[in-house]
């Protein structure tokens, strides 16, 4: 598992206000970063997870935001599980003046190696209020088990 860490200048954490707003007719400034490409929609990162596991299953819950259930995507492919989402930003309002924008879309993506012990074809998976959450539910034939002495 590899994570990226990146370090804010005093600027980007404590930004002059006068700056950020500038109600001149200019662009609205964002806190996303921009790619190589300078889509904002080409911003990917990892969601934040929590996972957990019981004698019987293992889950992982997803903080993803804005991803609604037609923009989720779950798959299996040799013992990978990979979760992907895209947040979508509303229409803007013609009538409005975007002064920050900060909810950009983002693709969020995670994948998992299976252990050997889980059933994937039992995965059950659902979405509630932007968080994620997925049971993958543990081959019992394998869980340790009193055999019994006759007497």
């Amino acid at each position: 598992m590899t994570y990226q860490f990146r370090t804010l200048s005093t600027r980007q954490m404590n930004p002059n206000l006068a700056e950020w707003l500038d109600l001149g007719g200019h662009q609205a400034r964002s806190n996303q970063p921009l790619k190589k490409d300078d889509n904002p929609a080409s911003n990917k990162r990892a969601p934040n997870y929590d996972l957990r596991q019981t004698p019987t299953q293992t889950e992982i819950k997803l903080a993803m935001p804005g991803v609604s259930p037609e923009m989720l995507n779950i798959s299996i492919e040799r013992r990978r599980l990979t979760i992907s989402g895209q947040s979508k930003t509303a229409a803007s309002d013609p009538t409005s003046q975007l002064l920050h924008k900060g909810l950009g879309e983002l693709h969020f993506e995670k994948v998992f190696d299976l252990t050997e012990d889980a059933d994937p074809d039992a995965i059950r998976a659902s979405i509630k209020l932007g968080l994620v959450t997925i049971e993958i539910p543990r081959k019992t034939d394998q869980l340790p088990r009193r055999i019994a002495v006759e007497h």
